[in-house]
């Protein structure tokens, strides 16, 4: 290899995805759209601000079902107008079908769109032979590299989509299984794979491979780091480094507002919390935990209002508990009274499974003698 090559390597976009994938309410929804193509347009303008030789995208580009033509166009425009080529392993949700998504735009003669066998394409200006294939159906089983051949000098960068068995996420499907020891058999330099939305590096031997992950987090259930790959390959190995890409957050938070006695005081501890950790622009998650004054109730539309400065977007979860004095209430010669005794008393009968649920009667009890609402 006469110089290092910078690969940039990216996957799991699903541009247009919906209120499917989001889990958010629709205005919020179409704006996770936006962010998602803002990604894809910040990955592009990256391609000559970082040098790159070769953009790799390793499937799930498009969320086929959803995809608007207007989407594949600018895909396509932008594409072409960075100048350097680009190699798109379509995966199972935008396979490569008689009604693809990739059939909705002219693209320009620097993209590779890969079909369903196995093709090579060789750069003489970089030395380099990039190996991939694509979904042609959304459910494809087969192993991943079953007929790929590599022979030739290099070096040889392998593009695809596909579920390595050895670390497949429970919520990932096995389709295009393939384990690291076959990847380590052929003659590959880099694989710059998709499908998991979690950066990951392979435990592979010989081969450097990695899923890039999605370049910014879809939902709540994306905790891990994300962005997009760098992979330098040199003559000695090659070098991987994930860049971040900009985006909001999805943040899942527990407070704890044991104590609080007026609602005044639960807002201004939310307030200073949230202030503390600088999530205006992120979208957030709170659970409202720990014990407050029996009269006191959180006021989910105006709680919101108060916290609105705070956050981009607030999922609010109101699982605080009344911290009534069950000594003294026991002591009394009232109906609410017995209710407590004989709840306490089945409380010290029960069995650790059943303990929570009377304890929970307690308070949900207690709650409606008073008259106070039973949503929490």
């Amino acid at each position: 290899m006469s110089r290092s090559l910078r690969i940039l390597h990216t996957s799991d976009l699903h541009l247009d995805a919906g209120l499917r994938t989001t889990g958010l309410p629709s205005p919020r929804a179409r704006e996770r759209c936006q962010a998602h193509l803002d990604a894809f347009d910040w990955i592009v303008a990256a391609v000559p601000r970082l040098g790159i030789d070769v953009l790799c995208i390793a499937g799930d580009l498009f969320e086929a079902a959803q995809t608007r033509p207007a989407t594949v166009r600018h895909v396509a425009h932008e594409l072409g107008a960075c100048g350097r080529p680009v190699f798109i392993a379509p995966g199972n949700h935008d396979p490569m079908q008689e009604r693809s998504v990739y059939r909705l735009a002219r693209w320009p003669e620097n993209v590779t769109v890969f079909g369903g066998a196995w093709q090579s394409v060789r750069l003489p200006d970089l030395g380099l032979v990039v190996h991939g294939r694509g979904f042609t159906e959304p459910v494809e089983s087969a192993r991943l590299l079953a007929g790929l051949v590599v022979e030739g000098d290099g070096p040889h960068l392998l593009v695809a989509h596909g579920s390595d068995e050895s670390c497949r996420p429970d919520r990932h499907h096995p389709y295009r299984p393939f384990v690291p020891a076959e990847l380590d058999s052929l003659p590959l330099t880099y694989a710059a794979l998709g499908h998991y939305h979690r950066f990951s590096r392979l435990p592979t031997q010989r081969v450097s491979a990695a899923y890039s992950g999605c370049p910014i987090p879809q939902n709540f259930a994306d905790v891990e780091q994300h962005g997009v790959v760098l992979a330098t390959l040199r003559a000695d190995g090659v070098d991987i480094e994930l860049l971040p890409v900009p985006g909001r957050r999805f943040v899942t938070l527990e407070l704890d507002v044991s104590g609080a006695d007026t609602q005044a005081d639960l807002v201004r501890r939310l307030q200073t919390e949230l202030e503390q950790r600088a999530l205006q622009e992120d979208f957030v998650r709170l659970h409202v935990r720990g014990s407050i004054a029996p009269d006191l109730e959180l006021e989910p539309v105006a709680l919101r209002e108060a916290l609105a400065p705070h956050v981009h977007d607030l999922t609010l979860r109101d699982e605080t508990v009344p911290e009534y004095d069950l000594a003294t209430l026991a002591l009394e010669n009232t109906v609410r009274g017995q209710f407590v005794r004989t709840l306490q008393a089945r409380l010290q009968d029960a069995a650790d499974a059943d303990a929570e649920i009377v304890r929970r009667a307690l308070v949900l009890g207690l709650d409606a003698l008073a008259g106070r609402s039973q949503s929490r």
